[in-house]
């Protein structure tokens, strides 16, 4: 609970320091190239779990407006998105082995019912949630987890949505705040 509630108050006073520096003075500040850095690292560690995806998105969008690049920060901040939920992924692989037992009864309905959709569909669908949509990408990664999908097969889908995503966030940031 502590640890909610430190998230977010950082979050709260981000968001109030916003009010009064511009994005501009934030890019300034940091440099341009060091706007990159942080956007892979808060992507790769932090990224669009279900806590800290705002943070993500308003650090895309802050940096954009504030003169760095989109389609950078969309590469650097994809690339970024894609290794967390490959972390994400493991980490709930582990997770369900350990307890493979207890659930394998509730996976099973979800497999019988995703093995009718084509695979290509699959895709398609999970590059629409995974693109286009602020769902926490951690849910995601468990439920991949649990109807069986293998890390090899989702790394281009995962490098592909975050990137598309993170491009989509940045091209924003850059109309909306400027």
């Amino acid at each position: 609970m502590r640890l909610l509630l430190l998230i977010i108050l950082v979050v709260g006073i981000i968001n109030v320091l916003f009010i009064w520096i511009s994005p501009q003075e934030i890019v300034e500040k940091i440099g341009v190239e060091n706007s990159y850095l942080i956007t892979f690292l808060v992507a790769s560690f932090g990224g669009l779990s279900s806590v800290t995806s705002p943070i993500l998105y308003t650090l895309i969008a802050t940096f954009a407006a504030g003169g760095s690049v989109p389609w950078l920060l969309g590469i650097t901040g994809g690339i970024g998105i894609a290794i967390g939920d490959a972390l994400i992924f493991v980490l709930a692989r582990f997770g369900y082995r350990s307890t493979q037992k207890i659930h394998k009864h509730e996976a099973e309905k979800y497999i019988h019912f995703q093995e009718k959709i084509p695979l290509w569909l699959q895709f398609v669908l999970l590059y629409m949630i995974l693109g286009f949509t602020p769902i926490p990408n951690d849910i995601v990664m468990i439920l991949l987890v649990l109807l069986g999908y293998k890390l090899k097969s989702l790394i281009p889908l995962l490098l592909i949505s975050g990137i598309t995503i993170a491009t989509i966030t940045a091209y924003s940031g850059e109309a909306f705040l400027k």
